[in-house]
């Protein structure tokens, strides 16, 4: 596990420095899905990319070039999250559960069900934190299955329909789509509560949020729908700048290939990222996936490459 210490040691400068040099290049990977809805991605430990796809009730795994090599039946998938090497969670949306499944075998192996609907998701050091309608973040410790809300003094209210998670380490962000706001939090030692840290709230840029994911440095990437926009959003806010190139930034659009975007991902090993269309175009209702390559920092000889 990577000490804390590495980001909460990191100046201001340090943090916008490396904000602003997130630069995403097109890695000419381009691919079309079987047709349905993708709410989620996931790039997994073997490089394999695994989709929800809540129109034909499956978990979908893919070859990073495209092949569809399994089709896992799970009620209704709505967010995907890696526990280990060998396995996925994934959230089932209105049907109240969430399922284990062994990639090794590709098989459900395990199920728990939910009081309420239950949407985004995320692991952290043998826990899951998920979105539970009418209850906001929950925690589920894997050694005993005990389910508990995550104890946060920022309230919020509404009822949390299709919201979702992403972490990494005790860093957790919330995308609260009622109100187009990115809250993040530090989970506590304990593992069953958070600290707030900061949100960002601007509803013309977080229009109607996707999913979303957070690269090595904490920077955290969300879908904009409603805008067919990818939207940055920064590992520290710096409330001089309460609206500013300093705290978010627009980094992919229509004219980058996002049509209908709904799901994205961020692989921290390769620093490669994962942009879901749920269609092609109005005419061409196709679902694809895009792949894109964090440049930054690199020269321009080593971006040649």
């Amino acid at each position: 596990m990577v000490s804390c210490n590495q980001w909460t040691n990191k100046t201001d400068k340090q943090i916008r420095d490396e904000f602003q040099a997130i630069n995403l290049e097109y890695q000419n990977i381009k691919t079309d899905l079987k047709p349905g809805y993708y709410h989620c991605c996931l790039f997994l430990p073997n490089l394999n990319i695994a989709f929800a796809n809540d129109q034909e009730d499956a978990a979908l795994i893919y070859t990073i070039d495209g092949n569809c090599i399994d089709s896992i039946s799970t009620e209704s998938p709505f967010a995907i999250t890696s526990i280990d090497d060998k396995t996925i969670a994934v959230t089932g949306g209105t049907s109240c559960v969430i399922s284990f499944i062994n990639v090794s075998s590709n098989s459900v192996v395990k199920t728990i069900k939910t009081e309420y609907a239950c949407w985004g998701i995320t692991y952290f050091d043998g826990f899951l934190y998920y979105v539970e309608e009418s209850k906001c973040i929950m925690t589920l410790n894997l050694s005993n299955d005990n389910q508990n809300i995550l104890k946060i003094k920022e309230t919020m209210y509404g009822s949390h329909h299709r919201c979702n998670l992403t972490s990494n380490e005790n860093r957790l962000c919330y995308t609260f789509k009622e109100s187009s706001t990115v809250y993040v939090f530090t989970i506590n030692p304990d593992r069953e509560s958070a600290k707030y840290e900061y949100r960002m709230h601007d509803p013309e840029v977080l229009k109607e949020m996707g999913q979303c994911t957070m690269d090595e440095d904490r920077h955290i990437y969300v879908i904009s729908q409603e805008l067919c926009q990818l939207v940055a959003v920064s590992a520290g806010y710096f409330s001089l700048h309460p609206i500013s190139s300093y705290n978010y930034r627009r980094l992919l659009s229509e004219d980058d290939g996002l049509f209908f975007p709904n799901a994205v991902d961020y692989n921290r090993k390769t620093n490669q990222l994962l942009v879901v269309n749920s269609m092609t175009s109005y005419d061409k209702p196709c679902p694809n996936f895009m792949i894109f390559k964090n440049r930054k920092g690199e020269s321009e000889d080593d971006q040649k490459l």
